[in-house]
């Protein structure tokens, strides 16, 4: 990397990867932005916004018509695609539709429930091909929606022709979890008993991993979980495990020194608490849909959920519902010049700031030097030079602290010109 670039990506000043650099700018960075009384009116109003209900435990019905259209919409993708290096052909595209099974749907009644047994994909199809819009480009599946945590509710819809995949109502989200990561229940106080136990902690660490019988479980930051004892520096954490039937039981795992990796109940929604979250995860790998050719990771808006998931705010999937749900204070599209747009973003308390573009999203850290400044999980971004007519793609794959001029130069602009909302996560 050459030292322009870095000098747009870091300004040269090793202290703007410290979240105390960040907090010694604010007023009260130690205040409490909402009480767990007005983050649970926030998670209500969040709620609403996804159609038929952002929580699966809530849903009782869907008729057989609605579940077709939420596949057939979950399974969506554009005509031209790569599958191995070669277009995807008619007959293959054929095969993943069949998979869905969508001859055998059957409305749902509320009727069947399940918690995740481990870490597991979201999927566009009942597959685990990776389908991809550039050949080859391995690092962006088409397929992968998301990753969900052990101990995740869902709702159970329907199951794949070959019955290794179940269509679910995901928080959030519809898509295809493999059967062998749920354990069912046909009785829903089984689970909600267990999401909503108040002997919980909450993941704080960027990640753990703990051995569960003959595996060993990754936990991701905002992740709860339920605990039944701890005594000196053990925990006993109740895990979510499935019979050899499928359904839903339970193993007892015990989590040693357990202080740095989760709280009891969730942190207070401070500024403090929320830069100390991000910056755990910095120089961390970038990965769409949090999975990247098997390795977990995070992308731009998971990274944005789970920072915000510590403190109790469950956030929707995806950068741009997660921008438009929340409250707008300023609308970056009706603002020209750089100058201007400058001069507002240095303006802006950062106070539960996320900056939202066209397909991502950033949290504000404030500014220096003039110069506003964000933490966020970036792929890569386009870098200009008058000495090419191309711009060239500076590629990072991590969680990075810059400033919003990267990108300068570019055909594109710089991330300040091509900011189209600053949002605030609040009522």
């Amino acid at each position: 990397m050459n030292s322009q670039i870095k000098q747009h990506l870091m300004d040269f000043n090793p202290e703007y990867k410290s979240p105390e650099f960040w907090l010694e700018k604010l007023p009260d960075p130690d205040k409490t932005l909402l009480s767990l009384e007005e983050i649970q009116t926030l998670n209500n109003q969040l709620a609403t916004t996804f159609t038929p209900t952002a929580n699966p435990l809530d849903l009782e019905h869907l008729s057989k018509g609605e579940i077709g259209n939420y596949i057939e919409s979950t399974g969506s993708l554009p005509n031209r695609v790569y599958f191995q290096g070669n277009i995807l052909s008619e007959e293959l595209r054929k095969q993943l539709e069949t998979g869905q099974n969508r001859t055998n749907v059957a409305s749902y009644t509320g009727n069947l429930y399940g918690l995740t047994v481990r870490r597991t994909s979201v999927r566009a199809y009942p597959s685990d091909w990776i389908i991809t819009e550039e050949e080859n480009d391995l690092e962006f599946d088409l397929l992968q929606h998301l990753s969900i945590d052990t101990a995740t509710p869902l709702a159970i819809l329907h199951s794949s022709v070959d019955k290794e995949w179940y269509f679910c109502l995901v928080p959030y989200y519809f898509g295809w979890v493999r059967r062998k990561d749920v354990a069912t229940s046909s009785n829903k106080l089984d689970i909600v008993d267990y999401v909503e136990d108040s002997n919980c902690v909450i993941v704080t660490d960027s990640w753990f991993r703990l051995p569960i019988q003959d595996e060993v479980l990754l936990f991701q930051m905002g992740s709860r979980l339920t605990y039944t004892n701890r005594s000196g520096s053990k925990l006993v954490l109740k895990i979510p495990i499935k019979t050899k039937e499928g359904e839903l039981s339970w193993y007892l795992a015990e989590l040693e020194d357990y202080a740095n990796k989760v709280s009891f109940g969730y942190l207070p929604y401070t500024m403090k608490n929320i830069f100390k979250q991000a910056f755990k995860m910095l120089d961390e790998p970038y990965a769409w849909g949090d999975l990247r050719q098997g390795q977990p990771g995070r992308d731009c808006s998971r990274f944005i959920q789970d920072i915000f998931k510590v403190v109790g705010i469950l956030l929707p999937r995806d950068s741009t519902p997660q921008c438009s749900v929340l409250p707008n204070l300023s609308n970056f599209n009706q603002i020209g010049s750089y100058e201007t747009r400058r001069q507002e973003m240095i303006a802006v308390d950062p106070k539960g700031i996320v900056l939202c573009m066209p397909g991502h999203i950033m949290l504000y850290l404030g500014h220096d030097k003039e110069l506003p400044f964000a933490i966020h999980c970036l792929w890569a971004y386009s870098f200009g030079s008058n000495k090419s007519a191309q711009d060239e793609i500076i590629i990072l794959n991590k969680v990075v602290v810059t400033s919003l001029n990267i990108g300068m130069g570019s055909k594109r602009g710089t991330f300040l010109e091509r900011l189209s909302s600053v949002r605030q996560v609040t009522l």
